[in-house]
């Protein structure tokens, strides 16, 4: 969803501006001799945001990696590249299913050795 990673840069935008406003401050009162705790903890505090941030947006991609994965090859399809049909198979390979008889790999049957000799 556009709208879901356009708020993700808009709070990674404003942490990042808090920060380097907090960095500002911080500088100012430790040149001035005066007690920086509270600024060190808005910093870390910052930096533990933009980790869960950074967390929650990785979640994000992995579970809309199929979706455009499948879009993607839509796409190459679509324009006539042809190579759509790889970017399915591949896809398959990942969800686990045998991408020429489309089963999964449990329920395939043993392969001979050598199909030449019974």
């Amino acid at each position: 969803n556009p709208t879901v990673w356009t708020m993700f840069i808009f709070f990674h935008v404003i942490v990042g501006t808090l920060f380097l406003a907090d960095i500002v401050w911080l500088y100012s009162n430790w040149s001035l001799g005066d007690s920086t705790t509270l600024q060190w903890g808005i910093a870390v505090g910052l930096v533990i945001v933009w980790g869960l941030l950074y967390l929650a947006g990785s979640i994000g991609k992995k579970k809309g990696k199929t979706g455009m994965r499948a879009l993607y090859g839509f796409m190459l399809e679509t324009i006539g590249d042809g190579s759509g049909s790889e970017i399915e198979n591949e896809i398959e390979k990942e969800n686990g299913l045998n991408v020429a008889t489309n089963t999964s790999p449990k329920t395939q049957l043993p392969q001979k050795a050598n199909p030449g000799i019974s």
